[in-house]
């Protein structure tokens, strides 16, 4: 998690991403309060409780194209939806 000392933003984002989501994520530090980060290829669990239990109010999938190789991406989504 990337927590920002921001007292204008008061909102948090979750990003969903593989390893070309890297990059990407602490560009949203100005934007919001805290960062959270999830590769689903290393991590086991609810995202929509994860979402609800950190207050998250927005979630930002960044992946690269071949996200359709990778099983575990399925197994996480079907939690979700």
């Amino acid at each position: 998690m990337i927590e920002t000392k921001s007292t204008v933003v008061k909102s948090n984002v979750l990003v969903v991403k593989d390893s070309y989501g890297n990059a990407f994520a602490p560009y949203l530090s100005n934007n919001y309060r805290e960062v959270h980060i999830i590769d689903p290829r290393y991590w086991i669990g609810s995202l929509s409780d994860y979402v609800r239990e950190h207050s998250i109010e927005d979630v930002i999938f960044v992946n690269n194209a071949d996200i359709n190789l990778y099983d575990v991406y399925d197994e996480t989504l079907r939690k979700v939806f």
